[in-house]
C-alpha cells in the first residue's frame, strides 16, 4: 500500500478542496523572556504548550470551481470552531483564522487558497466559587460581637453589695478551673494557660467591665479549642464543650438556688441574673467557636460533615431561642453560614458502607477483598476499633470507607 492511500480527502466543514502540501507547527513552548539591563543571559518563563496551527496550499479546480471556491470561503466565515478533515493528520477541530484565495488567467478553471488553522483546546473558563469557610469566619466574628453586646446588656457588679462581686469572681474563676480539669489530658500549651491564668487572677478587674470579661472568655474557649482540635480533632472539641457548658449551667443553678435564701437581701436578684447571663456567655460563645473551627476539622467522610453540621445546628438553635433580636440575627447567620460550608464539603468526601463479616478473618485479608488494597488495613481497623487485627469474628459489620 502507497503512502498516497492513507491520506484521508480534504475539507473544512464540509467543504471539500485539494491539497498541493501544508505546513504545521505541532510543538513547543510558549514563554516570556526577561532580559534585565546590565545582565547576561535572560530568564525564560514558560507559559505553557503553544497551540497546533496548521497552513494548507488548498486548491479548487474545474468547470464549476468558483462554487466550490466559494463553499470554501463561506466555511471559512463561519464564526466558531469546525470540523478540518486533514489529508495527513486526520479529523481536527480547529477554527479557521486566515483565507486567502488566488486566482489567474493562466491557470483557468482554478482557484489556490491559503488556510490558516489553530486547533482548538478545551474551553476551560474560570468558574466562581464561593468561599464558604471565610463566609463562617466572617459570621462566627459577628456572632462574638453580638453575644458580648448582650452579655455586658445583663451583666453588672456596679452600686451592688459586695457579695455580688464577689460570686461573679468565683464563677470566673471556677470557669477558667472546670475548663483546665476537663481539658486535663490533652496538655494545653503554655499559651492557652496563661490565657487561663489571666482569666482567673484578673477576675476582679474583669466582672467590672463586661466588654473585657466576655472578650477573655471567647479568646480562651477559641484557644482551647484549636488546640484540642489540632490533637485530638473535632469529635473531642465538642465534648469538651458539651461538659464545660453543662458544669458552668449546673454551677448556675447553684447558685440561683442559694440566692434563694437571701430573701429581701440587697443584690439578691443581680448575683442570680450575673450568674445566668455569665452560663449563656459560655454556652453560647461554645457554640461559636465550635462553627468557628469547623472549615478547618479533619472530616473523612460525608457522614462526618452531616453529623458536624447537625450538632453546630442544635447548639446554635438553643441559643437562639433565648437570644435578643440582634444576637438571633447574628447566630442564624452564623448557622447558615456553617451550613453552607459544610453542604459543600460533604459531596467531596468519601462514604460509608456497612459490610459484614461471615467468618473470623484477618483485617489484612479484609482490607484487600473490600479495598483492593492491603496497605488500607489501618484505616480498617481504626475506623472500627479492632482489638484484635489477625482475628475479626465472624458476625460482625464493619464499617468501610467507599472514595467519592
Amino acid at each position: 500500500m502507497s503512502w498516497r492511500d492513507n491520506l484521508q480527502p480534504a475539507s473544512f466543514r464540509g467543504a471539500p478542496f485539494k491539497v498541493a502540501g501544508h505546513s504545521s507547527e505541532m510543538g513547543g513552548q510558549r514563554a516570556a523572556v526577561h532580559e534585565t539591563p546590565g545582565r547576561d543571559g535572560a530568564y525564560v518563563e514558560g507559559l505553557g504548550a503553544k497551540p497546533h496551527d496548521f497552513t494548507i496550499d488548498a486548491f479548487v479546480l474545474g468547470d464549476d470551481y468558483m462554487a466550490a471556491r466559494d463553499r470554501v470561503i463561506e466555511a471559512c466565515n463561519e464564526p466558531g470552531d469546525g470540523l478540518l478533515v486533514h489529508p495527513y493528520l486526520g479529523e481536527l477541530t480547529v477554527v479557521c483564522n486566515g483565507c486567502r484565495v488566488s486566482e489567474s488567467t493562466g491557470e483557468g478553471r482554478m482557484a489556490r487558497l491559503s488556510l490558516s488553522f489553530i486547533q482548538q483546546g478545551a474551553k476551560r473558563y474560570p468558574r466562581e466559587r464561593a468561599d464558604t469557610a471565610a463566609a463562617v469566619g466572617k459570621a462566627a466574628d459577628a456572632a462574638d460581637a453580638a453575644s458580648a453586646d448582650s452579655f455586658a446588656d445583663g451583666y453588672t457588679v456596679a452600686g451592688e453589695p459586695g457579695y455580688v462581686e464577689a460570686d461573679a469572681v468565683e464563677a470566673t474563676g471556677d470557669f477558667a478551673d472546670v475548663v483546665q480539669t476537663e481539658s486535663a489530658g490533652s496538655a494545653l500549651s503554655f499559651e492557652t494557660a496563661e490565657l487561663a491564668l489571666s482569666l482567673a487572677e484578673g477576675a476582679v478587674d474583669l466582672v467590672r467591665n463586661p466588654p473585657d470579661l466576655a472578650a477573655n472568655v471567647r479568646s480562651f474557649l477559641g484557644g482551647v479549642g484549636n488546640e484540642i482540635l489540632n490533637r485530638l480533632g473535632v469529635t473531642a472539641v465538642t465534648g469538651l464543650f458539651d461538659r464545660v457548658t453543662a458544669l458552668v449551667d449546673r454551677g448556675s443553678s447553684t447558685a440561683s438556688s442559694a440566692s434563694t435564701a437571701l430573701q429581701g437581701a440587697p443584690g439578691r436578684s443581680r448575683l442570680a441574673a450575673n450568674r445566668a447571663a455569665f452560663a449563656g456567655l459560655v454556652r453560647r460563645q461554645a457554640a461559636i467557636e465550635l462553627a468557628r473551627q469547623a472549615p478547618r476539622a479533619q472530616l473523612k467522610t460525608a457522614d462526618e460533615a452531616v453529623q458536624l453540621r447537625d450538632a453546630i445546628g442544635e447548639r446554635l438553635d438553643r441559643e437562639m431561642e433565648a437570644a435578643d433580636d440582634e444576637t438571633f440575627r447574628a447566630l442564624a447567620g452564623l448557622r447558615s453560614a456553617t451550613v453552607k460550608h459544610l453542604n459543600a464539603v460533604a459531596p467531596s468526601l468519601a462514604r460509608t458502607a456497612r459490610a459484614p463479616v461471615r467468618i473470623t478473618t484477618p483485617s489484612l485479608v479484609l482490607a484487600y477483598r473490600l479495598h483492593g488494597d492491603a496497605g488500607r488495613e489501618g484505616e480498617l481497623v481504626e475506623r472500627n476499633r479492632i482489638r484484635h487485627p489477625g482475628f475479626v469474628p465472624g458476625g460482625e459489620t464493619l464499617e468501610v470507607l467507599i472514595d467519592g
